[in-house]
Order: C-alpha cells, then structure tokens, then sequence
C-alpha cells in the first residue's frame, strides 16, 4: 500500500523516499514498513541517489488519472437507491423510508463520500466505509465517512469482515506520536487513546489527555472505564450482531498476496511502466534543456569587463569594433552556433505506446483515457465495443461495491430510526447504477421499431429500453399515454373487468 500510495501523492519527494535507502513509510506511522526494492523500477532509485539539484525530474500523474477514472466510472453518473415496494405508491410506509433515504443520501454528502472511497479503493486496493452518527446536535442525521485501507488492521472470518481497528495520528511532535486507536466489534465500538513512539504503540492514556477524544467521552450510549482507559459505545440493539462499518476490494484476487483478502490495486503490475514513463518524459525535457540555442566565440571577440573580472559577449550588440585577423582562428568560425536535436517523436511515441500499456494493464480502454480518438464522435454500439474493457472492469468492480453500499443504507435507516427517532421502517434497498456512456439516440429509436414491427417486445419493455429509469406508477402512465395515443384498447379477456 506504502508503494501505492507513494505513486498516488504524485509527489515527488514520496517516490524518492520510497525507492531510496531510507525510506520509512512515514505516511502510516507504523513499523515495520523499510523502504522499497529498488530492483522493480530503475529511474526514481537512481534519482533517490543522486539528488543533484541539476538533475531533469518529471513525474507524470498517470497513477492518479487512473484513480479518478475508476471513480468516475462507479460514481459519476446519479445513483438511485429504490427500496421495494415504493416505486408503485401503494405502500405508504416504503415510501415514507424512500423518501427520507433521498434525504439521507443527498443532504448527507453520501455520493461525495462514495466518489471519494472509490478513488482511494482503486490506488490503495480496497477501502473502508463506516457509519457515523451523534445525537448531540454534532450530526443532524446518520452519514457515511471513509477509511483508507493503510490505516486499518482487519480481521477476517469466513471471508467477511469480523473485526476492524481503525487508527488516527492525533499528534506527531518530538518523537512523540499520539493516535487514536477505534475498533469495531459486533454490536459496540471501543476506543483508546495511546502514547508511543513511531515504530511503538506505547502505553493507553486517560481518553480526557486529549481534545479530540475527550470530545467523545459524552452520550447516553457509552460508558467510560476509568481503570482501562477504554470507552465503549453500544449500537442499537437492531445492531447488536452487526458491524457499522464495511470494506469494498477493488478487485480480487491480489496477485501480489494471494493468501490475503485485501483488494488488489490498480496499480499491480504497472510500477515499472510508470517508472518507464516518468523517465520518458524527464529525457524529453532534458532534450529541450539541452536544445536550447548556444553561441560559442573566440575570445577575441569578448568585451573585457576589467582586470580580474572576465569578458562577455552581447550578442544583442549590433556594431562591433573592428579587429585585425583572419576571419576564422585555427580553422574555426569567429561565432559558431550550437543547437541540439530535440527528439520530440521518439518520446511521443514512446511515452504513449507506455501510456496506453499502463492503463490497458490497469483494465481500462485507451480510449477512457483519451487516445485513439482522433476525429471520432462516437456514441452507442460502437462507442461500447471501443470502450469495452472499461466497461466490463466497471461492472466488475460494481459486483464489490452493490452489496457493501445496500448494507451500509440499511444501516443508516436503522439508526436513523433508533437514534434520531425518524419513522421509518428500514429495509434493503436497491441500487440502480448510472450508465455513463449516452446511447446513439437514432440507434436507440431503429432498434425499438424493428422490436415493434415484429412484434417481439410490448410497449411497456420498449418504453423500459427507451427511459431505463422510469419504475412503478411512473413506468404505468407512460405505458397508458402512449396506448391512448396510437389508439390501442386492451381488454380483459376473463369478462371480470371493471
């Protein structure tokens, strides 16, 4: 993850600290973590040794474009999160619950969390997302936050998450570390507050020694043992057996640690390719540092500034005073120029043959990521069989994320209702993924005519083709507006119809 991260920051000092002799992993606060194996990239090593400040470093950003397009890719498009029964209107509690899940979900920032959790599963390979909630007028309603998985310490039974430790650096001063340390355990969440060193947990605290975790000393729901230093907050009793916090992979298996339950990152496989493509574009720089015009004259045709303080040439100068000698001295122009070549395809074409390499390993289309498009405007069939893997690695990774974001909803209900004293009968939603390619509307159109000339689809499933999101009594009176429009009467064939 420390690798990971390290090529997510696009920080520059990160990679060299990663790839050098002394990297610590200072970022999680944790021992254990040495610095990288030089061995799998060659350029950021060799520029962690060599820190002259003359050197040509570039770092190019892939690794976060890679992290912002598979969070686009889940999230950028409107979710929905229908719960059963409401669509149709007939019944009334289902609907008073999706009516304030539309609440929870817009006015409590849970799509900006989820965008935000997705980006950081895709660098670090899986994420953690819990619910939160504070009945002293600190939370108006239940929300979601997120949890970076390299600051969490699992533990897994029956591959699902049993038991989760979370840890916050509060203070790092003076060898000093203050963390917060929150494990989640069925049904309660404890908390402590540790005094160590970097590589050391340390020794437990008094929960009051430190503003952020004095702040969660008061509520009904928890009590606080003096002698242990440890704070226990009770779920609901709904909640007893359950976790209010859930983990999402980004994919799996994780080929690095096979054995493991940690989600595979994107980046898996392509740190050398990366390292390839920083080192592509340095030497192109270089090449243009280097290009640049140089004049080189014979000292006779400097200007002497004085005893002791060299001579110049201002090339700007337009007359110059005349001088008795032969016009080239030892075989050499007066004035020579120096320009060197600047190799701008060959870096092009290298950095983009490693570009489209790295995201293709990733699994993503070049195309997502704005090659092979020239003087193309797709839309439908043919922008999908371009853009299909993507496509397929987002249904993919929506398989992770569907049942973990549907548990967490029905959690937020359930303390909606047992904390905030909302009324509403929680239940399992539904999740309805936005598409975010624009289907070609004339093919869209020719398709649902030849389904109708062959009287293969009804009116209700070409109106579904058409208007996906339209459910319940919505889909109904479009159906029955389009029947009284081309004049169809459906009758009951029993003879028992109204």
């Amino acid at each position: 993850m420390q690798e990971a991260d390290a090529w997510f920051s696009g920080d520059v000092d990160r990679l060299r600290n990663f790839y050098g002799t002394t990297g610590t992993g200072t970022s999680s606060h944790l021992p254990g973590f040495a610095g990288g194996a030089p061995g799998k990239v060659r350029f950021w090593p060799r520029r962690a040794a060599d820190r002259a400040p003359n050197r040509t470093q570039i770092h190019v950003p892939i690794a976060a474009d890679i992290a912002s397009t598979s969070a686009d890719l889940l999230f950028s498009e409107q979710l929905r999160f229908p719960i059963p029964g409401a669509a149709d209107g007939g019944n009334r509690a289902a609907s008073v619950t999706q009516d304030r899940l539309d609440v929870l979900v817009d006015e409590g920032g849970i799509l900006t969390s989820l965008i935000e959790a997705a980006e950081v599963c895709s660098a670090l390979g899986g994420v953690y997302i819990r619910a939160v909630w504070d009945d002293r007028d600190r939370l108006p309603m239940p929300t979601l936050t997120v949890v970076h998985a390299d600051a969490a310490f699992p533990e897994w039974r029956w591959g699902r998450l049993s038991t989760v430790t979370f840890w916050t650096v509060l203070l790092d001063e003076n060898g000093k570390v203050w963390r917060h340390l929150e494990r989640h355990e069925p049904g309660v969440i404890l908390h402590g507050l540790y005094v160590g060193e970097r590589d050391t947990l340390g020794k437990r605290e008094a929960m009051s020694a430190h503003p952020h975790t004095e702040a969660l000393l008061d509520g009904d729901d928890r009590t606080y043992d003096e002698s242990t230093k440890i704070l226990t907050v009770e779920l609901p009793d709904s909640l007893r057996n359950e976790l209010t916090v859930r983990y999402v992979p980004n994919v799996r298996p994780n080929r690095r640690h096979r054995h493991t339950l940690h989600g595979r990152s994107d980046y898996d496989g392509t740190y050398s390719l990366m390292d390839a493509l920083d080192e592509t574009w340095s030497s192109w720089m270089r090449d243009l540092r280097l290009g640049q015009a140089r004049v080189v004259v014979s000292q006779d045709a400097l200007t002497p500034k004085g005893r002791g303080k060299g001579a110049t040439l201002d090339i700007d100068q337009e007359v110059f005073t005349g001088l008795d000698m032969e016009p080239t001295v030892d075989g050499k122009p007066m004035i020579e120029q120096i320009q060197f070549a600047i190799r701008t395809k060959d870096h092009a074409d290298t950095a983009f043959a490693l570009v489209e390499r790295i995201v293709s390993t990733a699994g993503y289309s070049p195309q997502s990521f704005g090659l092979h498009i020239e003087g193309r405007a797709e839309s439908g069939s043919a922008l999908r069989i371009r853009e299909g893997k993507t496509l397929r690695t987002g249904g993919r990774k929506q398989r992770y994320w569907t049942p973990e974001t549907v548990d967490l909803l029905e959690v937020l209900l359930v303390l909606d209702r047992d904390v905030y004293g909302s009324p509403v009968e929680p239940d399992r939603p539904a999740i309805r993924w936005g598409d975010s390619l624009v289907d070609d509307p004339q093919e869209q159109a020719t398709t649902v005519e030849m389904l109708r000339r062959a009287q293969a689809a009804s009116i209700r499933t070409r109106v579904q083709m058409v208007q996906p999101e339209l459910e319940g009594q919505a889909l109904e009176d479009e159906v029955a507006r389009i029947q009284a429009e081309e004049g169809v009467t459906v009758t009951d064939p029993t003879g028992f119809g109204d």
